[in-house]
């Protein structure tokens, strides 16, 4: 006899495709009750037994917490003696209407109902070999809803699948709506399908998503994606940390890697590297030698290439590696020119028309010449002039503040920075 200790360590439902995909509109509790019933069902047996079931368990189970049971579960299972459920056979080209119970009878001493299934329902349900979904009987009872429960059990039919593509019009089918229930689409969103998935994302082990197909304005598909909850943690579990997040995105955006490929190229390898073979990668791709950049720089990081260069590898590296020095040297002497071009007018040269052409350019030479000499800031070039080149007189005649006055003037805290 099933308890409410049985249902939580792992009963399981077992159900033909074909009895998943019926239509039918039957109540939550009523769904719950044949849940009950199908997970008594052994697997082994060939035919329906009469299932006893004791009505506090089965009060405890169900989520019933009414004062009179009984009672309740009588109207439950008159009811469903009543539903008619229709079932499709594609294969066999024949549509069953049956109901689902074909009688229930309470034994009131003690305390207990006996079941039996309708006999038209055996291929549904016994001895299930193959085309059959099963679930924990914990996972449907957790759900609040009967479109939660519908959608849940189409759901785990597909899970191997991931995916599970319905026209609406078929699913509202499925669901027992009728013909003007939620018929605006916004309706149907928010009162069935985003409520249904919250749910069944809060408390089984399945993780939905969908998306809608719409011809005009008007939705006339769904597509279910199916993850089990376990995974879908998983995925959104904190990102290791990057320690290099520039190369990173090279490696990603450049060089075709995913995003977990350079994490892990980071990990393993120094970033020395992994720097060389993309250096490898990138030669042989600018000059025609490898078409797919993603599939070569995960075998040239992975198999270290760098350390297989050629001399013409280490050739073409050289003479880069000079250019790119020489480039540098050319920006930073630039850098130097600029600085010292700005710092001419701040130490007063103002007077040139005294001076002629050759004392003024032996004058900016001494000046150009010991600011890059020294690698110096060139606010203080008085001090270059004075102390240093013996030029005081050609200073002063040139308009430039002399030493004592630019420390007061332009540069008070110099004092206490010469100390």
């Amino acid at each position: 006899m099933l308890t409410l200790k049985k249902v939580i360590t792992g009963e399981l439902v077992f159900k033909a495709n074909e009895l998943i995909e019926a239509g039918y509109k039957i109540t939550l509790q009523e769904q719950r009750l044949l849940a009950v019933m199908i997970s008594m069902i052994h697997k082994d047996h060939k035919d329906f037994q009469i299932y006893k079931v004791d009505l506090n368990e089965l009060a405890k189970i169900i989520g019933y917490k009414g004062r009179s049971f009984y009672r309740e579960a009588v109207k439950i299972t008159a009811k469903l003696e009543s539903r008619v459920i229709s079932i499709k056979d594609k294969d066999k080209d024949t549509l069953l209407q049956t109901s689902w119970i074909s009688s229930a009878e309470y034994i009131n001493q003690k305390g207990l109902v006996e079941l039996s299934f309708d006999p038209k329902l055996k291929p549904y349900l016994l001895a299930l070999k193959e085309r059959y979904t099963s679930f924990a009987l914990l996972n449907i009872l957790r759900l609040r809803s009967i479109y939660s429960t519908r959608i849940y059990e189409l759901m785990k039919q597909y899970e191997k699948l991931k995916k599970r593509k319905f026209l609406l019009e078929d699913l509202r089918k499925i669901l027992g709506l009728e013909e003007n229930e939620y018929r605006l689409f916004g309706d149907f969103k928010r009162r069935i399908l985003e409520s249904s998935i919250k749910e069944i994302n809060k408390t089984t082990d399945l993780f939905l998503e969908y998306e809608t197909k719409k011809e005009g304005r008007k939705v006339v598909a769904i597509t279910f994606f199916i993850n089990l909850r376990k995974e879908k943690e998983e995925e959104s579990l904190p990102a290791p940390e990057i320690k290099d997040k520039t190369l990173h995105k090279k490696l990603t955006n450049y060089f075709g890697q995913t995003v977990t490929q350079a994490t892990k190229y980071l990990e393993k390898y120094s970033v020395g590297q992994i720097k060389q073979n993309l250096f490898h990668v990138e030669r042989r791709y600018r000059a025609g030698e490898i078409e797919n950049i993603g599939a070569y720089t995960h075998k040239a990081i992975s198999e270290n290439y760098s350390d297989q260069k050629s001399l013409f590898d280490e050739d073409i590296y050289k003479k880069t590696e000079q250019a790119k020095k020489e480039k540098e040297d050319a920006e930073k002497a630039k850098e130097q020119d600029i600085n010292y071009q700005n710092f001419i007018q701040e130490i007063g040269i103002n007077e040139r028309s005294k001076y002629t052409k050759e004392q003024l350019k032996e004058l900016e030479e001494k000046i150009k010449k010991e600011m890059i000499n020294n690698g110096l800031n060139p606010k203080f070039i008085p001090k270059i002039l004075i102390e240093r080149n013996g030029n005081k007189e050609l200073a002063q005649d040139a308009g430039a503040l002399t030493f004592e006055e630019w420390v007061d003037q332009k540069e008070p805290n110099f004092k206490e920075w010469k100390k």
